[in-house]
């Protein structure tokens, strides 16, 4: 039943819609719960993901670079990813997916003008 929700949920994505970018935000969200919801761990961190891009997208005349960088830290733990070091040493994932979101959320902290928080 979940791979079938889950086929459900990748059609949905599909559909070519004209939203604002605050509605595109909240459709990414809400797939990301459902993802979760559903036990799609990754998948859920995924959809975060998009929705903290989109939170700071070119086209988007408001950005909210604090918006973006809670996404972004909720979306670490389905890319197997923690700020903790000591939950690192035990963790696997994909590194180069991993050094992004660092990254992300390196760049989101600065331009939010706190680079205390970058590091």
């Amino acid at each position: 039943k979940f791979l079938e929700a889950s086929d459900f949920l990748q059609n949905v994505v599909y559909i070519n819609l004209q939203l604002s970018d605050e509605d595109k935000i909240q459709r990414y969200s809400t797939l990301s719960v459902l993802y979760e919801e559903i036990g799609f761990k990754r998948k859920c961190s995924f959809f975060k993901r998009v929705a903290a891009m989109q939170c700071v997208a070119p086209q988007n005349p408001y950005p909210g670079w604090s918006t973006c960088h809670n996404l972004l830290l909720k979306a670490l733990l389905g890319y197997r990813l923690s700020l903790d070091q000591r939950e690192n040493s035990m963790m696997s994932g994909w590194p180069v997916i991993q050094l992004r979101i660092l990254n992300e959320l390196v760049f989101t902290a600065k331009k939010m003008g706190n680079p205390a928080l970058a590091v």
